[in-house]
């Protein structure tokens, strides 16, 4: 645990933004909100509709799509702040990773965008970028039929990719399959004419990718510079301060959002 609080400390010393997951009361949520703006962008076509499954989602710790779940209120507060510091600086993407696998940047990201689109004013596209082993999927317990690799072979369209969970305001983008050379596939014309498409065709919508471990491959680092911010996700008691310090290395050249620190099991009062 030292590591890690050195870790802490040295993002608030950087005025970085930390929030813990999962230990925030609806009380201690007081970042300001961000500027009112109105929003009318609406999907040109019908996305199809899936249907989740609660149970599914709670044994995956995907709490944020009910707003009377307590532990919901964490990822509130993350949204807040990073709705906030996206609009000081115009930004419309961002990257979600962690130093190595098993932190949780996958349910920080479904979690998020779940939470961003329960936003009065915003809405969310979750798109799975973790090309080598994708799992947003698995984690909503949906299976579509099309998915990003079908689109990147040629196979499907856009709009047969893109699917709504049932939620206003949230579409997602999921991978059934692994694909190998994903560092080359990551910086493509055609990915890359895909994400202008979604940026364009949802000028209001963050869009959320959820990216592979950053010390394990160069996928986010080939892809970083098409992306506007970055959230590393850390895991207390398992992440060691010089692998926080490789990736912020790494993220320097990009808008370095802040740690989110993930796992923590201390309780509120001695955190705050």
């Amino acid at each position: 645990m030292e590591k890690i609080k050195l870790a802490v400390e040295k993002a608030k010393a950087s005025r970085e933004y930390l929030v813990e997951a999962g230990s925030l009361s609806h009380e201690q949520s007081t970042v300001p909100p961000v500027d009112q703006q109105q929003y009318t962008d609406r999907p040109t076509y019908e996305l199809k509709q899936i249907s989740l499954d609660i149970e599914h989602l709670e044994d995956n710790r995907i709490i944020s799509h009910e707003r009377s779940n307590p532990k919901a209120a964490s990822y509130d507060m993350l949204r807040t702040q990073v709705i906030q510091m996206m609009s000081e600086t115009g930004c419309q993407t961002l990257a979600i990773t962690s130093p190595k696998s098993g932190c949780g940047k996958t349910v920080t990201s479904i979690n998020l965008a779940f939470s961003v689109a329960r936003h009065t004013d915003r809405s969310a596209i979750l798109i799975d970028l973790d090309l080598r082993k994708p799992n947003i999927a698995n984690y909503l317990g949906i299976n579509c039929e099309k998915s990003l690799i079908d689109y990147l072979q040629g196979m499907a369209q856009l709009e047969e990719i893109l699917v709504t969970p049932g939620v206003e305001r949230l579409a997602v983008l999921v991978n059934n399959g692994a694909i190998k050379n994903a560092s080359e596939v990551i910086t493509s014309k055609i990915l890359n004419d895909m994400l202008l498409e979604l940026r364009n065709r949802y000028p209001s919508a963050i869009l959320i990718f959820d990216m592979p471990p950053m010390l394990s491959t160069d996928d986010v680092l080939a892809f970083l510079p098409q992306v506007d911010c970055t959230l590393l996700v850390i895991a207390s008691g398992q992440t060691v301060m010089s692998d926080v310090e490789n990736c912020e290395r790494l993220m320097n050249s990009t808008h370095y959002l802040g740690i989110v620190l993930n796992k923590y099991d201390g309780r509120q009062e001695e955190y705050y």
